[in-house]
């Protein structure tokens, strides 16, 4: 018996959340600096990891990028059935 495995628009909800929290832990905890002054305990990790752990969470514009252009490829596939729409080739009209 084949399964497959759908990535839904509830599935892509939670992951934006996922990025989000990403995106807060970037900007507010990647520098010394972007803390303001403020003492921030990152209990149970030393503050040096968890600011690097902060650092690499750069990547949720990426996660972004690719959940938007994700649903757009599915939006595009549903609109236009009788296209041959493979994924590789897109076409914009502006007008």
């Amino acid at each position: 018996m084949e399964q497959t495995i759908k990535f839904t628009k509830k599935n892509t909800l939670a992951v934006k959340g996922i990025a989000i929290s990403f995106l807060l832990c970037y900007h507010c905890f990647s520098q010394t600096a972007r803390m303001g002054g403020a003492e921030v305990s990152f209990w149970p990790l030393p503050q040096n990891l968890a600011m690097l752990i902060s650092l690499c969470m750069v990547h949720c514009v990426g996660m972004f990028a690719f959940l938007s252009v994700y649903g757009l490829t599915l939006s595009m596939k549903s609109k236009y059935p009788e296209y041959d729409f493979d994924g590789h080739t897109a076409t914009f009209c502006l007008f």
